[in-house]
């Protein structure tokens, strides 16, 4: 297994095992094939690569042929799966505080380039759960993203005692085929091909009260999450907004209000971050995302300039020839033909937004 820069916490696929067995497929030797053991999944906080876990995942569906396992493994899984996070979502006041608490303090403690952000919707509030990677196919990636989904609406419902009732679940991937299946373990709509995947609440349901909640503990278990996330997170405010703008591009949706959103604030104050942050505006970096995402596919693909375009969030292909040539001087094609890998067969990663 090559190193990966993306890690996950081992808890998120505590009782794989038994899942395994309990649809006749013995655990040892798949869990082996990625050099785990029965004995490491008891071991919450020990770190594996997220390429381990999406290729384990993808065996575990193959082998169970369960199209839908993370939702088997996550009927099994409760909040105790996400260590120090879990007691902090079990002690805060309210649903809304346990997901901004999720937002602020996952990534660093639990899982590398899988981000969270509560967004306002108007008539609803959505919990979106966006990724950055670059490094697991897009099947792995539609099963990392279901399972992440599962396990939050699971932690939900526990943590409220059940009382908690989601308006409606979005998948940008998925088919008809499983639909069912995703309905009745959401209990909720579901809506496929969407803009974002994500939980949908109505916005009087985030304000229903935690069951445990203990002003007292969740202070201090903030407090020493905080300290964890100094130490942890590398990514300055400009890096987490490229990764934003990098899965919407191709989407068209990836105007600086809907960015905005995502940081809790509006279009003025994303633009002052940015300032602050990286010297940068929104369109720059905008720009920077767009010509990236260009000269990459250049040059590891042999993706149609035509759809390379739109990947790169141009609606029209001429008008990203005339971007590209004003930028580097020269048209899209012949940057091609003098960058390019000479390799007969060039590497084309999966596009993160396909349904």
């Amino acid at each position: 297994m090559r190193d990966s820069r993306f890690f996950v916490r081992i808890g998120a696929v505590t009782e794989i095992d038994r899942t395994l067995s309990e649809v006749g497929v013995e655990p040892e030797p798949l869990l082996a094939a990625y050099g785990l053991t029965p004995a490491m999944l008891s071991e919450g906080d020990r770190l594996v690569s997220l390429e381990q876990l999406a290729a384990l995942l993808e065996h575990a569906a193959s082998e169970t042929h369960l199209e839908h396992f993370p939702l088997a493994l996550a009927a099994r899984q409760d909040v105790d799966l996400l260590g120090a996070i879990g007691l902090l979502v079990r002690t805060a006041a309210t649903v809304r505080e346990a997901l901004r608490d999720v937002q602020t303090y996952l990534r660093t403690t639990h899982v590398s380039h899988i981000y969270w952000h509560l967004v306002s919707h108007g008539d609803y509030d959505a919990f979106e759960v966006s990724t950055d990677l670059p490094t697991i196919t897009s099947h792995q990636a539609r099963l990392v993203v279901e399972l992440a989904l599962a396990q939050c609406y699971r932690i939900l419902k526990s943590v409220s005692a059940g009382r908690l009732q989601i308006a409606g679940v979005c998948f940008r991937q998925g088919d008809n085929a499983g639909l069912a299946e995703l309905r009745r373990f959401f209990h909720a709509p579901v809506q496929l091909a969407a803009e974002f995947d994500g939980l949908l609440f109505a916005p009087d349901a985030l304000d229903l009260s935690i069951a445990q909640r203990d002003t007292r503990v969740h202070e201090s278990l903030r407090q020493l999450l905080q300290g964890q996330q100094a130490s942890l997170s590398t990514d300055s405010l400009a890096d987490q907004v490229k990764i934003l703008v990098r899965r919407l591009l191709p989407t068209g949706q990836c105007s600086i209000e809907r960015i905005a959103r995502c940081f809790a604030c509006d279009k003025r104050t994303l633009q002052r971050y940015l300032r602050e942050d990286a010297d940068i505006t929104y369109q720059q970096l905008v720009d920077e995302v767009r010509f990236e995402t260009a000269c990459f596919y250049l040059k590891e693909s042999d993706i149609p300039v035509t759809q390379l375009a739109q990947l790169a969030g141009f609606s029209e292909t001429t008008n990203f020839s005339r971007a590209f040539r004003k930028r580097f001087g020269e048209s899209p094609r012949n940057w091609r033909q003098c960058h390019s890998d000479k390799k007969p067969s060039r590497r084309v990663l999966p596009v993160t937004h396909s349904g």
